[in-house]
């Protein structure tokens, strides 16, 4: 998705190495620019907060980490679509410091996975039935 708002600008943004060629139209620019801009909201905004919370979902309901992981990136995937949607609609504008949870959730996530791997599936089966049943 961003490779394609990449791509997209290149024309209003690479220059031939020559004059002879003749510019783009400003409005042909801005429609670029437009593209641009909403392939970053939809590819990391929408996309990659949907992703997270399906894996946060899986990983929390087979306790395979620590539950804190998975809790702080299904937190941080809200704040992040919610801003984006706001954007979206014109609302306001982006406000960068809302993605520092999802982006906790995916250094959280590595750094757990590598230090400590995930559980077996027997361990995790085993600490499901260790919760004790009150009378």
């Amino acid at each position: 998705m961003i490779l394609s708002g990449v791509v997209a600008i290149l024309p209003a943004v690479a220059r031939p190495a020559t004059d002879a060629a003749p510019g783009l139209d400003a409005h042909l620019v801005q429609a670029l620019h437009l593209m641009h801009d909403w392939t970053f909201l939809v590819g990391p905004g929408l996309l990659n907060p949907i992703s997270a919370a399906l894996l946060a979902t899986l990983l929390l309901r087979r306790r395979l980490v620590p539950r804190i992981v998975p809790w702080l990136g299904l937190g941080g995937t809200v704040v992040v679509a919610s801003m984006n949607l706001v954007v979206m609609f014109g609302l306001s504008k982006p406000v960068p410091v809302l993605a520092v949870p999802l982006f906790a959730w995916e250094i959280g996530l590595g750094a757990t996975l590598f230090v400590r791997g995930l559980k077996p599936p027997e361990q995790a089966r085993a600490a499901d039935h260790t919760v004790p049943v009150a009378a």
